[in-house]
């Protein structure tokens, strides 16, 4: 990505992807000037840990990639959006017989299938649901974090691809009822979406399963808006997130979130060590595999 000032003008080209706006951020503090710029309609937005990623709900991609590994050993499951219906009835059923003795009375007090979705999704239930929040910050404390968040004991250092925060803005013309929906889901019970500002999309097209692609197809490519930020902003923005009390402990207003948070604040400080090693250090570590748990 070349270097440009982080004080660029809002009203420069910016490169067009099928419709979608792409707007390239050189910095953390380059985004919040971006984002500024562009608040003018209500919106939400999703973070994602590679720019490359698509708005594809969860089950949806479970349905993409059995559909691609059964064809792999010649068998044939049908069409993605065949399969994902099928694997909607078939997660559905399993969750509401795995929550009895757990959270049964949440589920039965649900006034709708999205509901039950919504709860199982802030818990890592595949669902048709997208989720979204209607905080910018929140949306890219998800791209980051889930980045450099530890893996198995081991650290995950800031390189690579540039993370993505999308902004959907939001239009009268936006919804159509049974096909590309915003459900209105407000629980007090639903702790995790309500830290999160959480929102949802959900789309059940005949021909589309990516939100970019079916907003295109209408002509409404330019409700999107995606903000590429390089990963080694991470750098710089957790700790500024953690100032605004942006954090796993936070989000997820439980033991699971103070214990995320505790080993994120562990890459962090492991981070700000590394950065200030001299360059030569690094490779000779490397070149040795020191670096490397025994």
């Amino acid at each position: 990505m070349p270097e440009t000032d982080d004080t660029v003008g809002h009203d420069s080209a910016e490169p067009i992807e099928s419709g979608i706006r792409v707007v390239p951020c050189n910095s953390w503090a380059q985004f919040i000037s971006e984002l500024k710029a562009r608040r003018e309609t209500p919106s939400r937005f999703r973070g994602l840990q590679y720019s490359s990623y698509e708005l594809i709900a969860t089950i949806d991609r479970v349905a993409v990639n059995q559909v691609v590994e059964m064809a792999e050993i010649g068998l044939e499951m049908g069409s993605p959006l065949e399969t994902s219906r099928v694997l909607q009835r078939a997660v559905m059923e399993r969750f509401k017989r795995r929550v009895v003795g757990i959270a049964a009375d949440r589920v039965d007090r649900a006034i709708d299938e999205n509901e039950i979705w919504a709860l199982g999704r802030h818990h890592g239930l595949h669902t048709p649901l997208l989720d979204w929040s209607s905080s910018p910050y929140v949306a890219a404390f998800f791209a980051f974090a889930g980045r450099i968040e530890p893996d198995h004991g081991g650290i995950r250092r800031p390189i690579g691809p540039d993370v993505a925060v999308w902004q959907l803005n939001e239009t009268l013309d936006l919804w159509i009822e049974s096909e590309f929906e915003s459900p209105d889901i407000r629980r007090d019970d639903f702790d995790r979406q309500n830290s999160q500002a959480g929102t949802f999309t959900r789309l059940d097209h005949p021909s589309h399963i990516n939100v970019r692609s079916y907003l295109e197809s209408r002509g409404l490519g330019a409700a999107l808006v995606k903000y590429e930020i390089p990963v080694t902003a991470s750098q710089e923005a957790l700790p500024d997130l953690d100032d605004m009390n942006i954090n796993y402990q936070r989000l997820f207003p439980d033991l699971e979130g103070a214990a995320r948070q505790a080993n994120l604040d562990g890459s962090l400080g492991i981070m700000r060590i590394l950065s200030n090693v001299p360059p030569r250090w690094r490779e000779f570590v490397e070149e040795r595999g020191l670096n490397k748990p025994t």
